[in-house]
């Protein structure tokens, strides 16, 4: 038996500064069979883009056949403003849903 992707939902979601669990979603794809998998999630940073790359997510829930994974992601970025290093934390939470199709080998 192997195990085929039917359907996908990939969500992240910001967290707020305060740590609350009531985040607010940046990047929302959903997809079939069909839909080439998201390979990463671009977000928005103090001076450049951040790129989030789902690729070892996708290897580690398709050979595990994970269904539901969670995980939080932290973008940093260190600026130097007026003369002074700063880093900035963006925490994120990345959550994958997947249904899987299983097809029957029999060669």
């Amino acid at each position: 038996m192997s195990a085929s992707i039917k359907h996908f939902h990939v969500q992240l979601f910001k967290r707020h500064s305060d740590r609350k669990t009531n985040p607010y979603t940046t990047f929302d794809e959903q997809g079939d069979s069909q839909t080439p998998l998201p390979q990463y999630i671009v977000v928005d940073g103090f001076s450049h883009d951040h790129i989030i790359e789902l690729k070892p997510y996708w290897d580690k829930l398709i050979s595990q056949g994970m269904r539901d994974y969670e995980t939080t992601v932290t973008v940093r970025e260190t600026i130097i403003k007026f003369g002074d290093t700063m880093q900035l934390v963006d925490d994120y939470i990345l959550k994958f849903n997947i249904t899987y199709a299983v097809k029957n080998e029999l060669q």
